[in-house]
């Protein structure tokens, strides 16, 4: 069993409820005109869903945002380095996630 202090989907974009399983992993995550995660672990079979960093500026090397621990997200699992790191290097494609 694993537990780490995460940030889940803030109101109007929860994390959806429900069983699902790790559909792919990418070490150099997401980056976008405003922001970089990584590495990424998604969950949940045709949507963005996954287990990631806090926001990085887009140069993946300098923290944006340090907020965890309280829904903030638009959906995704929001984790600390270390602990998404744990997700991506130990946790197989296909294996169970449960979110409650």
């Amino acid at each position: 069993l694993f537990r780490s202090i995460v940030g889940t989907g803030a109101p109007g974009t929860g994390t959806p409820v429900g069983v699902y399983s790790t559909t792919y992993k990418s070490a150099a995550g997401w980056t976008t005109s405003t922001y970089n995660v990584h590495p990424v672990v998604g969950f949940k079979t045709g949507t963005g869903y996954a287990f990631h960093s806090r926001l990085y500026y887009p140069n993946g090397k300098t923290m944006m945002d340090y907020s965890i621990g309280y829904p903030i997200s638009h959906g995704c699992v929001r984790m600390y380095d270390e602990d998404v790191a744990y997700i991506y290097n130990n946790v197989s494609i296909g294996t169970t996630v449960v979110v409650y």
